[in-house]
């Protein structure tokens, strides 16, 4: 009868730990945290785990993974990048890599998750490259974590330049 009043005998704990308390504070092992992030970035140039992970893709060839670019992208306005991407990545991949933000349907748009976004493209620059845009993510390569690269699974699709590919190679040798 009394389950669910904390002074009660056979009652919950007055105050439980929070699970949110709990989230992303234990360590990780160095070694395992660098195999993990080594599998990412390998994940990112098999065209199965890619084709296998967006619905759209499903049973296609994508040619010329990774996607590496030169580093004058950083230096180009938003309008010319989506252009040049467009090209680079073609049309069916480039409408998958762009970020949308859509209103959930059904109940639980009322109860706090009322937004449904997609991964999209995650650009992976060098130290002293900028990029502007909020088309797609942007990331550096000395912040570069496992959940930049495998964000909803493993296999995202990922558009490197050459100073971050120069820098990475050296990170990890």
């Amino acid at each position: 009868v009394g389950a669910e009043i904390p002074n009660a005998r056979g009652g919950r704990r007055a105050h439980p730990p929070k699970a949110v308390s709990m989230i992303n504070t234990r360590r990780i092992n160095k070694k395992e945290i660098k195999l993990a992030l080594m599998s990412a970035l390998s994940a990112t140039a098999d065209s199965r785990i890619i084709s296998k992970k967006y619905e759209r893709l499903r049973r296609e060839k994508i040619e010329g993974l990774p996607f590496v670019v030169e580093s004058k992208i950083s230096e180009l306005k938003t309008k010319e990048i989506l252009s040049s991407l467009k090209k680079i990545l073609g049309e069916k991949i480039f409408e998958i890599s762009l970020r949308k933000k859509e209103v959930r349907s059904g109940l639980g748009k009322r109860r706090g998750r009322k937004y449904k976004t997609n991964a999209g493209l995650l650009l992976v620059v060098g130290e002293k490259e900028k990029v502007n845009t909020n088309a797609f993510n942007i990331q550096e390569v000395r912040s570069l974590s496992v959940k930049d690269l495998a964000k909803g699974g493993a296999g995202r699709i990922t558009l490197y330049t050459e100073n971050a590919i120069k820098e990475l190679g050296e990170k990890y040798k």
